[in-house]
């Protein structure tokens, strides 16, 4: 398992992008607020907490904390109670 944090919305969605638009209807909300961010980082007030898991290269888990929401996290294969406690 390797965690991976993003300083911003380009390297997160380089590594996520294709794992989150696998799955869009359910990821659709997390897709566009990255694809907002990179299209308007003027617009950002406070920097978003960008995380992803990988295992063996596949991503397993991707994640998004933009203040003041909580967590949104967007998992494959069933692993989300596995995965969590790597965030």
């Amino acid at each position: 398992m390797q965690l991976r944090s993003y300083a911003d919305a380009d390297g997160f969605l380089a590594n996520a992008q294709a794992g989150l638009e696998s799955n869009e209807v359910a990821n659709c909300l997390m897709l566009g607020v990255c694809l907002r961010l990179v299209r308007y980082p003027e617009r950002i007030e406070s920097p978003p907490c960008l995380k992803t898991v990988e295992d063996d290269g596949d991503l397993v888990l991707a994640s998004m904390m933009t203040p003041p929401i909580s967590w949104w996290c967007m998992a494959s294969r069933g692993t989300w109670m596995k995965r969590h406690e790597y965030l």
